[in-house]
């Protein structure tokens, strides 16, 4: 197993800055997540409460420690890294999201809690920043910039990892491909059986 290090202040902003630019994030998260980063070998973040540092680590054999948060990964575009949340990180995150976020029905739900795929119209789905700002009174005029825009956003959006949301809970993140969205919930995670 890969060894855990604490993440320093310095690190802890990057990531927070990879959260900003992926998910959009609301400025209230940073005192939301008031947590101690930490990470292995594999880019595997955990998160666990800052009174971890009352403890002597260096005593104690741990091969685990605090809440799997997500990973970094190298993005695809080599436009830096990127962060896929677990399920729990997308809890967390979720609330605060205000971009790649996808809200998805209770059947597609069902069927991404087993693990599979699922297949999304990205114009329909993604939330568009743009769309709350519209008023009723110029929808007509700006109806045809807002399509534009809509799809110029979606576009960025696309090979991107988004959160998925169904009502007021959160499922966890896949990366949105041209149209579909891959699940990376593990297998030992998902849901076995039928309703």
């Amino acid at each position: 197993m890969a060894q855990l290090h604490f993440l320093n202040r310095k690190r802890i902003k990057e990531i927070f800055k990879i959260l900003e630019t992926q998910y959009g994030l609301k400025k209230v998260y940073e005192e939301k997540l008031n947590y101690v980063f930490m990470i292995n070998g594999d880019n595997r973040i955990n998160i666990i409460d800052p009174s971890i540092s009352n403890i002597n680590l260096d005593v104690l054999h741990i091969s685990s420690l605090g809440l799997y948060f997500g990973e970094l990964k190298e993005n695809e575009n080599n436009k830096g890294s990127e962060m896929r949340l677990s399920i729990e990180g997308s809890q967390i995150i979720g609330p605060f999201a205000t971009k790649n976020v996808v809200e998805i029905s209770e059947g597609l739900m069902r069927l991404w809690i087993r693990g599979y795929d699922i297949e999304i119209k990205v114009n329909d789905n993604l939330k568009s920043e743009r769309k709350n700002e519209i008023e009723m009174k110029d929808y007509n005029k700006k109806m045809n910039d807002e399509k534009k825009n809509e799809k110029l956003e979606n576009a960025k959006q696309e090979n991107a990892f988004v959160i998925l949301k169904y009502k007021n809970d959160f499922f966890g993140c896949g990366r949105l491909k041209d149209g579909i969205i891959l699940n990376h919930i593990p297998k030992e995670r998902r849901i076995k059986s039928e309703d």
